[in-house]
């Protein structure tokens, strides 16, 4: 039953001692509303927000391995040396191109 009819339907008496209940009810339904719809609209937003940013699991990738690294360094295990490029070490080590290198760079 809407409030239309309640007030058809009841008394005079009725309808005046809770006319003021009835018109505080549907003032709390109208901010309930309003507060509903922004925080949908809140919800779309950051949504779209989301939707449209870069995909993070690369540099999240990156930084656990830079953490794992400076964790083992940290703790005195060392990191393996890096093998130098093939073409860096043709140039500073001619001998080499008869065998691979064995040499080892930082």
């Amino acid at each position: 039953m809407s409030a239309a009819d309640f007030r058809k339907a009841a008394s005079a008496e009725v309808v005046k001692e809770v006319g003021p209940l009835l018109k505080s009810y549907q003032e709390e339904i109208d901010r309930l509303t309003g507060r509903a719809k922004l925080g949908e609209s809140a919800f779309l937003d950051v949504y779209q927000r989301l939707y449209e940013a870069p995909d993070p699991a690369a540099a999240l990738m990156a930084g656990l391995v830079r953490r794992s690294y400076d964790t083992e360094r940290s703790l005195g295990q060392g990191v393996p040396e890096r093998t130098p490029r093939s073409s860096v070490c043709r140039a500073s080590h001619a001998h080499h191109r008869r065998a691979p290198c064995t040499t080892r760079s930082r």
